[in-house]
């Protein structure tokens, strides 16, 4: 039977109320119990990441994520001789989930599935649409179907390349769309289905994660626009370059 790794990095799956608010609480091992998989126990390997909410993240705890995904992978299960997970799901704030499966799908170069899925509603919700959501991603890591198809998105029986996935509601469980793709897989009582061919995405060539990423600015074009933006960002990085 497939291995499955865990990586919990918070978000509204994982949220419950209190006086501040919402915040993060609840561990990996509190969402494998909550969606009634096994490895409420040790069965699944599980790591915790505590990085704050998604709205807040940079760039840099993108990449912390996309390196906690390479140690996951690489790490052995415990209780095999040496085997590594054959799949990955990472629990992630659906406000920046797509920035992140999108970096890890220029990063990662590894033919296993790696998932990321979230919720809408929150850990403690009457209804939550977490615990449909983790096991269906994990249906999804486990399935040979999902194998070279670089990282994937699973939200509402839905799963999406990460080239393309965005968020298209704020408040429908429905929350992630592919407009002009859609979905490559789709998953229903545990049950895989292709929907398009593996395809997976190349990583950038020559980039190096440990020693950080370059610096890409992003400039909107619009009819009448003259070179004003483009000059800025240009000094900019003649500001920041130095000298050889």
């Amino acid at each position: 039977m497939p291995t499955v790794a865990l990586l919990a990095t918070g978000g509204t799956i994982a949220s419950t109320g209190g006086p501040d608010g919402r915040v993060p609480t609840a561990t990996g091992r509190d969402l494998l119990r909550q969606a009634g998989l096994s490895g409420g126990d040790t069965a699944v390997p599980v790591r915790d990441l505590e990085l704050g909410g998604s709205f807040s993240w940079d760039l840099e705890k993108m990449r912390q994520v996309v390196e906690e995904i390479r140690t996951a992978l690489a790490t052995p299960v415990p209780g095999t001789d040496g085997a590594r997970p054959d799949g990955l799901v990472v629990t992630h704030g659906t406000d920046t989930m797509e920035e992140t499966v999108f970096l890890t799908s220029l990063l990662l170069d590894d033919p296993r599935p790696v998932v990321l899925t979230g919720a809408q509603e929150p850990y403690d919700s009457r209804s939550p649409d977490g615990p449909e959501n983790l096991r269906d991603a994990f249906a999804v890591a486990a399935d040979p179907l999902a194998r070279d198809r670089g990282p994937l998105l699973c939200f509402d029986g839905m799963v999406f390349a990460a080239r393309g996935v965005t968020k298209i509601d704020t408040l429908s469980h429905r929350a992630f769309g592919a407009p002009g793709r859609g979905p490559v897989l789709r998953v229903h009582d545990g049950k895989v289905t292709a929907l398009a061919p593996p395809g997976p995405p190349r990583p950038l060539p020559g980039v190096d994660p440990d020693t950080g990423l370059p610096r890409v600015d992003v400039v909107a074009l619009y009819p009448g626009a003259d070179e004003t933006l483009l000059r800025a960002a240009a000094e900019a990085r003649t500001a920041r370059t130095p000298p050889a």
